[in-house]
């Protein structure tokens, strides 16, 4: 008989110390494990099943997939946890509110639907092959799965509500249902796998969403998300779609530091803060159109991109996507952005489309590498456009774009076309520092109807292509106040300006086939009469007028008259040049005059008077020279004509002058 007790106290002594202190038994369905487990969490302490046996069981703690890695000690029912967390006899038995294990099997399907706990539940590290359901259950504290494997089941959890954190850190599942749940503090999955959907739409996260330090995600459903703090799923890897519609993101979202994604979707999406990809890959689509950012976004530190969409976009701050790499297209049509776009080191394989963004800073795109078009049409820029050293771009694009600052391309290459056609911006600038541009291959420079305050450049280095050809240029209807650089030494002498170089430019920009094309010349008469360079602008006047001449054809009398025109007045523009014909038809008079009858036996100083006298219109000849009749016929015509063309030149020469005055 005393043999019998102490066998009985042998085996009675463990469970009796494993729930000293409890003033509530276990059901008496439970098995050794599972009184353990009761033991150990009504004592306030996390039950251990690695401790089942009173001492380490030696099979380690990892949330192994493999049925026969656990040891049977660690075995417990679905049942028990839910009588332990639900049951009011054993909830207010409790020394703290919180129920946790580790390592352990849970068996059976743990069902906490539509259930309301007022106990934190833990289950760290351990096993549960049928997966736990939190469908509307209502946990006033928080619930951790960190490191627990839930194999092919799901967690399913579907208009949860939680007043504390989910952790979910290092969790494995084969998909989380969170749909509509709301949860009070944080939604932390660092490290976590989950082979297929994250369904998350409508959640109401109260702080940070973490699915960061590689975690393996196949699909992320977020759609009209309300997270209070960040979303950070920066070094993450996503085998399916982030899609994040709608989102509405109280700090920052991130997704940094060698991320991996398929195509992301954030359509619509609000961040209070920040936005940053940087560091990571996007192999599929990138959609942000009408991504709202409060303050700067950053796609930078190379990041690598196929298609980004940012149509309709707005961002409070700057734009950075240096150093990355675009093999699709860029497309900004439509962004607002508050600050400066950045695009230094860039690579934009198929091209960028700003059409119509405005940017409230500058645009600087030094070393950016862009084998398609650069298309910034009605693009609205308030600082800077800034194409810089290392730059190589075959299609830039700004017709009608307002850029506030200048127009820098200097040291950028330029394989296709510069498009300016009705753009508006405070300088053009061909010249920065000692650089121009390289016009490559069949580059040419369209500035139509474009405006400009100055045009800074060197004449001809800034309009000459990389292999010697002048760079074909359409000037027709742009319109600048001031020019700079087109004097050989960089002063600013009206004096040192070189006329023949400026012609030259306006004529290589002429267009072919158009006919006569005034504008250009008057445009650059105005700006060095204006500078006080009246010769160069006169020779840039005769060169019009010249330009006149050669497009006219099938006129002859017109021609006739214009080259008249030209070889009395130069066009009105060298009016003295009257004088010399003038002085011509004297000359010829008194040559004439010398060899008449009347007057052979003059001296030629006094045919000389007699010439002038004759020559000029409305002046009373003297005495003895009136009383003078030619014999030969030839001879009265001749001082005849002189009479008429002496009157002619008068008359042109102060109507010459009077318009040159004006």
């Amino acid at each position: 008989m005393i043999r019998f007790c102490l066998i009985v106290l042998m085996f009675c002594a463990p469970l009796a110390v494993q729930a000293q202190g409890c003033a509530v038994a276990p059901p008496d369905w439970v098995n050794r494990a599972e009184r353990f487990v009761w033991g150990q969490v009504c004592a306030g302490q996390v039950a251990d099943l690695r401790q089942t046996a009173g001492a380490d069981d030696g099979a380690g703690c990892a949330a192994m997939r493999a049925q026969e890695g656990w040891p049977q000690a660690r075995v417990i029912r679905a049942r028990l946890l839910r009588e332990m967390v639900t049951s009011a006899e054993y909830v207010q038995a409790l020394p703290r509110p919180v129920v946790a294990l580790r390592c352990a099997r849970i068996e059976g399907r743990l069902d906490l639907s539509e259930t309301t706990l007022g106990v934190a539940l833990g289950l760290r590290r351990s096993r549960m092959p049928e997966g736990l359901d939190l469908t509307r259950a209502d946990l006033s504290r928080g619930l951790a799965l960190d490191g627990s494997d839930l194999g092919a089941a799901r967690l399913a959890a579907p208009g949860l509500r939680l007043g504390g954190d989910l952790s979910l850190v290092g969790t494995v599942a084969d998909g989380i249902d969170l749909n509509h749940a709301q949860i009070g503090g944080s939604l932390v999955a660092t490290s976590a796998r989950v082979a297929g959907v994250i369904a998350a739409d409508r959640i109401a996260i109260g702080s940070d969403l973490l699915l960061d330090a590689g975690a393996q995600i196949g699909t992320l459903s977020l759609l009209r998300a309300r997270i209070g703090g960040t979303l950070d799923a920066s070094g993450a890897r996503f085998s399916g779609q982030f899609d994040a519609d709608g989102t509405e993101i109280g700090i920052d979202l991130l997704m940094r530091h060698g991320g991996v994604y398929q195509r992301v979707d954030l359509l619509g999406v609000k961040v209070a803060r920040r936005l940053s990809v940087s560091g990571s890959r996007f192999e599929g689509l990138f959609n942000a159109d009408r991504l709202e950012v409060g303050e700067s976004a950053f796609l930078r530190e190379g990041a690598e991109f196929q298609r980004v969409d940012l149509l309709g976009a707005m961002i409070g701050g700057q734009l950075s996507a240096s150093g990355s790499t675009f093999h699709g297209l860029l497309n900004a049509d439509l962004m607002e952005l508050g600050d400066s776009l950045f695009l230094r080191d860039t690579v934009l394989h198929s091209g960028a489309d700003l059409t119509g963004a405005v940017i409230g800073g500058s645009v600087r795109a030094r070393g950016v590498r862009v084998p398609g078009q650069f298309d910034a049409a009605r693009a609205q820029v308030g600082g800077d456009f800034v194409l810089g050293e290392g730059s190589e771009v075959a299609q830039l694009d700004m017709p009608a774009a307002q850029i506030e600052g200048d127009v820098l391309l200097g040291a950028a290459q330029i394989a296709e076309r510069a498009d300016l056609t009705d753009a508006a911006m405070n300088a053009l600038v061909l010249r920065v520092g000692e650089a121009d541009p390289i016009w490559a291959g069949e580059a040419r420079l369209i500035l139509r109807n474009a405006t400009a305050t100055s045009l800074l450049s060197r004449m001809p280095e800034s309009w000459v292509r990389a292999d010697g050809t002048r760079l074909p240029v359409d000037l027709s209807g742009f319109a600048y106040a001031r020019l700079g650089g087109a004097w050989r030494d960089g002063g600013f002498h009206p004096g040192q300006i070189h006329a023949p170089v400026l012609i030259d430019w306006i004529e290589g920009a002429r267009p072919k086939g158009l006919g006569y094309v005034p504008q250009p010349f008057r445009q650059l008469e105005t700006v060095l009469e204006d500078l006080g360079a009246e010769m160069a602008a006169a020779r840039v006047a005769y060169a019009r007028h010249l330009h006149r001449m050669e497009t006219r054809q099938g006129q002859p009398f017109v021609s006739l008259g214009e080259w008249l025109w030209m070889a009395v007045v130069g066009f009105g523009v060298y009016p003295f040049r009257l004088l010399w014909w003038f002085g011509a038809l004297v000359l010829a008079g008194a040559v004439i005059a010398r060899r008449s009858i009347m007057l052979r036996e003059e001296s030629l100083t006094d045919c000389f008077w007699y010439s002038l006298e004759n020559a000029i219109p409305l002046m009373d000849p003297h005495p003895r020279h009136g009383e003078i009749t030619h014999v030969r016929p030839l001879t009265r015509s001749f001082f005849h004509f002189q009479r008429i063309a002496g009157f002619v030149l008068a008359t042109i020469l102060v109507g010459a002058l009077t318009v040159l005055g004006e």
